[in-house]
């Protein structure tokens, strides 16, 4: 999930339970739900918590909330073990 801030606390609520992230006045922040990680750059950033956003097998939603005047975008990854 790529954010571009300005954003208030980001709160995504998924089939997995709710996952929160603090405000970002400005830039860009990566959540890496793969890896379960936040990205600010190449530099890594914490502050999040909850369960990490998921979408079960067969699909589900997502509601996002304290997005304001930011912006998400959401690119899937598949991957096979």
């Amino acid at each position: 999930i790529e954010l571009t801030g300005p954003h208030s606390a980001l709160t995504i609520t998924h089939p997995g339970g709710v996952f929160t992230f603090p405000a970002l006045a400005s830039g860009t922040r990566t959540i890496d739900c793969r890896n379960g990680e936040v990205w600010n750059g190449s530099t890594r950033v914490l502050g999040a918590s909850g369960a990490w956003p998921r979408v079960p097998s067969g699909g589900g939603s997502w509601t996002v909330s304290g997005l304001g005047a930011g912006s998400a975008t959401l690119r899937r990854f598949e991957a096979w073990s």
